[in-house]
């Protein structure tokens, strides 16, 4: 920089440069910070507002002798906080988290045990922690994904200690994949606003599976899938067998604790200018083998009520009995609650098991001390058990259908395709089936206010038709169905035929309510209703996707015809700025496929420090594969085909807005084991030109996932 743009740069205000420094990258930050002392100033509360604890696999002697979990840049970080309160003082989101992949929902979760005890065990890490956290008086945010049960532990206890002092208490707290080891009675969650509970174990025996593992540092060797990267290998011991040798595994977990705190010199001064008179409670803890969850909620969710705004309970096993044990929220009201959640109760671990009802006893007496909420997400067969008659059910129906802004329902999931109707005869089936045509006919049809409705899981088609047909008097801006099949996806004949005809709900208007196929492509039932106000649809489903590329494609001929009954509606979406689609990309050349040559390929185009390789042991110039990666699955290529196939649809006044429409591109690439959903989003301008893109990015990819977080609505 030369000293002419250097004076320039040097005499813009602090609040530009400030805005500057938010808007670039982690890696900028840190050259800004380098350049001069008021740039430093300015650029330190931007690369320490938010950080993370996180482990790593350590070096070993051998192939069977390494650290699964070395807590080395932990404590790197944890060591800056407790010694630095300049910086500490200005963190604002702390996310701990392991650096192994999060457990499969199915594959995984229901059979991993979260205590872990032997992982960050060291006692002297987590009392220069608690010197850490003291330091951290303004964070507002603080997020634990698949954390360590000790880090958990000390975290929790550390930031909701009633005698801590603090800037300003903890707004938002996200538990996920995590044991939580107890907790006491003291412990202070007043102020905290968003509690969002995830993939917990909160009941107590019925939602455990046999064979459960624990990770720990030694053990037996097992995969956990990795998406987009297969699977990752790492150790772990039996719950029975690890409860037999605690000892044992204790003195070989601390044989790797001495052998990294040897690389920090300072750090036994650290621990003793910080060691607390008693330090029994920072002793390895010896669980019962079946111990939950749920003790610590019982503490934190009453302790909060008095500030608690979203309450939000996502896949967590044995719901039924811990909403049955605890009576959290029979007696308590909580005066600023505006969204609560029961999400994903979608498995037989995590489905409401004791006939729970939303307008029914206890949970309509939670609703009636509660009229404010404008969020709320449950399982679509848990509404209703019968038509409702009396007058204070349909008086809080009715005040809900006001106030409500965002729905979420889900179904029990199935593994197979949705039906296009339920003609179940089995009388358990058929009985759920009842309960979701009631909550369709007796709720829904209620509702006048909503802006977001999201339908996800085995809702057959029919209901989730007339789910979107009910809320027609709401002025709904996004619309997210989620499924194994495409939503909105034409019937086949066959399946026209196995459905047979249609028939009226029981209703004062029989032309309101219609279950069964119609003719109506799904997007013209939704543009007939929903058109004039929708910003943004999201349609997930990967079977009976659209195609992308028909075979001929890799021949140089493609064909849109087929698209055109598909999206034809969406030219009446004039308000639409954002839909996210799934695609079928096809990635066949000389009989096989390629999904890992093209993720390859995307990878190099993304981040040109990639060592993948797209194409090996193929003379360059005589190779028609590579030929065809570069003229049809190079990002360029691919986005200006998204805005050729899609783009004519699409409203031409909704693309003539600044920035035209986004068409985020849903391809489920990779085998059974090593799969994943890539995002590839393209801006669609007026002339059904490309204006820019970004991708294609990997779901789990860290920059897809931090975003998601980030923007999550309601936390």
């Amino acid at each position: 920089m030369d000293p002419v743009n250097l004076s320039n740069f040097e005499l813009l205000p602090d609040e530009l440069l400030d805005d500057v420094l938010g808007r670039i990258s982690r890696h900028d930050q840190c050259h800004v910070a380098a350049t001069s002392k008021r740039c430093y100033n300015l650029a330190i509360p931007h690369l320490y507002r938010s950080i993370e604890l996180v482990d790593c696999r350590g070096p070993g002697n051998g192939p069977d002798e390494y650290d699964d979990h070395d807590d080395t840049p932990m404590i790197r970080m944890i060591m800056l906080l407790a010694t630095n309160e300049y910086l500490a003082s200005k963190v604002q989101t702390l996310m701990h988290r392991c650096h192994l992949p999060l457990p499969g929902a199915f594959a995984t979760l229901p059979y991993l045990h979260m205590t872990g005890k032997t992982l960050s065990c060291n006692v002297k890490v987590r009392v220069v922690l608690r010197a850490a956290i003291a330091n951290m008086k303004r964070v507002r945010t603080l997020r634990i994904i698949f954390g360590h049960a000790h880090i958990t532990n000390t975290l929790l206890h550390g930031f909701f200690d009633p005698k801590r002092t603090k800037i300003a208490p903890v707004r938002r707290l996200w538990i996920e994949s995590s044991h939580l080891c107890g907790g006491r009675p003291h412990l202070d969650f007043n102020g905290l606003e968003s509690l969002r509970l995830r993939r917990l174990r909160l009941g107590r025996g019925e939602h455990l599976l046999p064979d459960r593992f624990v990770l720990s540092r030694g053990g037996t060797n097992i995969t956990i899938p990795d998406w987009g990267q297969g699977t990752t290998v790492t150790r772990a011991t039996a719950q029975q067998i690890w409860y037999d040798r605690f000892k044992e595994s204790f003195e070989y977990a601390n044989k790797w604790d001495d052998a990294i705190l040897k690389q920090f010199p300072q750090f036994d001064s650290l621990y003793e200018a910080n060691k607390p008179a008693e330090i029994s409670e920072w002793g390895p803890i010896d669980p019962p083998i079946d111990e939950s969850d749920g003790r610590l909620c019982y503490t934190m969710i009453p302790s909060s009520a008095p500030t608690l705004v979203s309450l939000c309970l996502d896949w967590c096993f044995g719901m039924s009995g811990f909403f049955r044990e605890s009576e959290i929220l029979g007696s308590i009201t909580f005066p600023k609650l505006r969204a609560l959640q029961v999400r994903n109760a979608a498995m037989p671990e995590t489905i409401f098991r004791d006939g729970s009802f939303l307008f029914e006893g206890f949970w309509l007496d939670f609703l009636s001390r509660h009229p404010k909420i404008q969020c709320l997400a449950w399982p679509s067969e848990h509404f209703f058990s019968a038509t409702p008659n009396n007058a204070e059910t349909r008086q809080v129906i009715d005040n809900l259908g006001r106030e409500l802004k965002v729905l979420r329902v889900d179904a029990f999931l199935l593994r197979k395709a949705e039906p296009l109707t339920d003609l179940s005869a089995k009388p358990v089936k058929a009985e759920a089936r009842h309960r979701r045509r009631l909550f369709i006919q007796h709720f829904a049809a209620k509702l006048i206010s909503l802006e977001i409705l999201k339908i996800e899981g085995g809702v057959p088609k029919d209901e989730t038709r007339e789910m979107i047909k009910a809320v027609k008097r709401s002025p709904l801006k996004k619309l997210v169905l989620i499924g194994v099949s495409c939503p909105i996806a034409p019937p086949t004949p066959i399946d026209l035929l196995r459905c047979g005809p249609g028939f009226h709900a029981e209703s004062d208007d029989p032309t309101s309510i219609w279950f069964g196929i119609d003719d109506a492509p799904r997007l013209q039932t939704i543009a007939t209703h929903h058109a004039s106000t929708i910003t943004d649809l999201k349609f997930c489903g990967f079977y009976r996707a659209p195609n992308l590329y028909y075979s001929t494609a890799l021949s140089g001929t493609v064909h849109f015809k087929h698209l055109h009954n598909l999206l034809s509606p969406l030219r009446h979406f004039h308000q639409l700025q954002h839909i996210a689609l799934a695609w079928e990309l096809d990635t066949d050349f000389e009989d096989a496929h390629r999904d890992a040559e093209v993720i390859a390929y995307w990878a190099d185009a993304v981040s040109p420090r990639s060592t993948a390789l797209t194409v090996a042991n193929v003379e360059a110039e005589s190779n028609p594969w590579r030929d065809v990666l570069e003229q049809v699955y190079a990002p360029p290529k691919l986005a200006k085909l998204l805005a050729e196939s899609a783009g004519p649809h699409l409203s031409p006044i909704a693309k003539a807005r600044p920035g035209g429409v986004i068409m985020d591109a849903l391809f489920l690439m990779g085998t059974h084991e090593k799969q994943d959903i890539y995002h590839f989003e393209v801006a669609i301008g007026p002339s059904n030109d490309v204006l820019r893109y970004k991708g294609p990015r990997g779901e789990f990819e860290e920059s897809k996932t931090r975003e998601k977080l980030e923007t999550r609505g309601w936390f």
